[in-house]
């Protein structure tokens, strides 16, 4: 029993962190930059979505996966001037290109084609789609550069409608995980597409 007891404690023991790192150093410095940081990750997230893009113009013949490829393109193009402008005012230097991981990434979609493309690409989408809707609403909530902020504050709303019609076309053409994502966040995301929609119905006719 004693020997047994001995083992006992002895698994206990290795399966103890040996040695604990202190992550508050690295928390406080990630919190006190955030503007910074998230300015380069949407900066890659742009120019990534611009690349992809003009990729799917050759590479599918799908009508929703274009819609969404020609979408995606110019908004994210047009978000990306801005990004530019508000960095620059603020000194902020910024990626002249989307990433290692991105670039990775499109060379091997441009081996695809059809059917296999669409399934990859919209996965791409899907995925990236929730990361900026993520890291952009942390800006919102926590930055503190009112020009960053700023800007984040007026795209969220843009990105959040992207990807309802982004899960719409990715269950369509079976993109892999879309069927994981739960019904709450899809309509959700749906919702804040049709508010978007009627705002700018709302716009239209105010001008009329």
């Amino acid at each position: 029993m004693a020997s047994l007891a001995l083992v006992g404690t002895s698994v206990v023991a290795q399966a103890q962190p040996m040695n604990t790192a202190d992550v508050t150093p690295l928390q406080s410095a990630i919190a006190a930059n955030f503007d910074r940081l998230y300015a380069i990750h949407a900066t890659m997230t742009n120019l990534n979505e611009v690349a992809l893009g003009k990729l799917a113009m050759t590479h599918t013949r799908n009508k929703d996966v274009l819609m969404i490829a020609k979408m995606t393109m110019t908004e994210h193009g047009a978000a990306q001037r801005d990004l530019s402008a508000a960095a620059r005012s603020q000194g902020f230097a910024l990626p002249g290109d989307p990433g290692p991981v991105n670039k990775a990434f499109g060379q091997k979609l441009a081996t695809m084609r059809g059917a296999a493309f669409d399934k990859m690409y919209m996965a791409a989408q899907t995925a990236g789609h929730e990361a900026a809707i993520t890291l952009t609403a942390h800006e919102v909530e926590h930055g503190q550069n009112a020009r960053i902020k700023a800007y984040a504050q007026n795209k969220l709303p843009g990105i959040i409608g992207h990807t309802s019609m982004i899960y719409t076309v990715a269950g369509k053409v079976g993109a892999p995980g879309s069927n994981l994502r739960p019904a709450a966040v899809k309509k959700a995301a749906m919702g804040v597409a049709m508010q978007k929609m009627q705002g700018m119905k709302s716009m239209k006719m105010g001008k009329m």
